[in-house]
């Protein structure tokens, strides 16, 4: 039997990112090499397809219809015990898991799932915490901020089972996270131009979508540089290249591992899988000067890497809203829209004349800890050396 395991769910790609940090973290430092699972491999039958079935509600979850109220649901607190959720459960008693096997989870559902086994340790790498988060039954909760853990106490996690860690930034992002800042500070204040990435969510709204498309355009024509991060989707990527060549656009691909060095060109990056595709963000990430994406799990770059962030709107997900919230009240972020997005060049040029900009990434380093993913993985560590 193992004595830790780490448990997917491989939906989308923020949850699953916080763990994929812990895992290599924990081999890295630790030396610890940690199996891994998803559902899909340990479901059969009715629960294999009810897993299928919130997958594909996810992606489609932006749309609205049954399948969105259907994934709502299953996310919901209120239905811990419910069918859905007793169905999804049913073959998730992780026959390879030993009596005091530690569980790592990326997901609060499926943390629900599995509490009653009380060992299992929930990876909570996200500033924001709405109800659905709450997992009291889980023996570890790890969350970046005193203000997030304070915010899980409010709404009934016991307090001892919460350990602070800082922000969970890609490993790779962290030892040298002053020296790109310092770069890119001057990039902004002397530069003649700006590279900045755009990044899809792994549900691919459509209104999102057409922000970045339109965002892009405005920017590249503007003479800046603009990477696209088109996920993991081959058909979602070719749909993005075909939008932007549309708008006469020259559109390239990162396959040499190079940006173009033109200007006024969009670079895409597709990657099959998400670690090759995070493994690519980390690669290029000292080379953007800002960023436009979902204020999702990116808002940690934001707010502890001081990489200035512009959040698509509509604000998507239970996630969405507090992160905004907390990334624009430290000032390191702004809202981008629609209706925003053809004069985006514009914009950031009026903003980094006036000095946004560059305050918009000095807000964003120094105040909060980066280190989330060693401080887990430590206890983690200490944990397992105990038995």
């Amino acid at each position: 039997m193992y004595r830790i395991i780490a448990l997917y769910t491989d939906i989308g790609r923020g949850h699953p990112n916080y763990l994929d940090g812990l895992v290599q973290t924990l081999a890295a430092r630790h030396h610890l090499q940690i199996p891994t699972f998803d559902v899909f491999q340990l479901s059969r039958r009715a629960s294999r397809a009810a897993w299928d079935a919130v997958r594909l509600g996810y992606h489609t979850g932006s749309r609205g219809g049954l399948l969105t109220a259907l994934y709502n649901r299953i996310r919901s607190r209120r239905s811990a015990g419910g069918f859905p959720v007793r169905l999804l459960a049913r073959d998730l008693r992780l026959r390879r898991a030993g009596p005091d096997t530690m569980i790592l989870v990326e997901h609060p559902l499926v943390a629900r799932m599995l509490g009653e086994l009380g060992r299992v340790y929930y990876v909570h790498g996200e500033i924001a915490a709405p109800a659905a988060s709450i997992v009291p039954e889980a023996a570890r909760v790890f969350v970046p901020l005193e203000s997030t853990k304070n915010r899980f106490a409010e709404l009934g996690q016991p307090t001892a089972s919460l350990s602070v860690t800082g922000l969970m930034v890609e490993p790779g992002l962290v030892s040298g996270a002053a020296q790109a800042l310092d770069r890119r500070l001057q990039r902004i204040k002397t530069g003649k131009h700006l590279t900045i990435g755009f990044f899809t969510s792994g549900a691919y709204p459509p209104a999102h979508t057409d922000v970045i498309v339109n965002a892009a355009a405005s920017a590249a024509r503007s003479g800046n540089r603009v990477v696209v991060f088109t996920g993991c989707s081959w058909s979602k990527s070719r749909m993005l290249a075909r939008r932007l060549k549309a708008l006469s656009l020259k559109v390239g691909s990162d396959r040499h591992r190079h940006l173009s060095p033109n200007w006024d060109s969009v670079t895409l990056v597709w990657r099959p899988d998400r670690p090759s595709d995070t493994a690519r963000a980390v690669e290029l990430m000292p080379e953007l000067d800002l960023f436009v994406a979902a204020p999702h799990e990116r808002t940690n770059w934001a707010v502890g890497l001081g990489l200035p962030m512009f959040a698509l709107r509509p604000l998507v997900g239970p996630f969405a809203r507090q992160n905004y919230d907390f990334a624009l009240a430290h000032n390191v972020a702004q809202p981008l829209d629609r209706d925003a997005a053809a004069n985006f060049g514009r914009t950031l040029e009026r903003l980094r004349n006036d000095g946004t900009l560059l305050r918009m990434a000095e807000n964003g380093f120094g105040k909060y800890p980066i280190n989330g993913f060693d401080m887990a993985a430590q206890e983690v560590s200490e944990k397992e050396i105990k038995k």
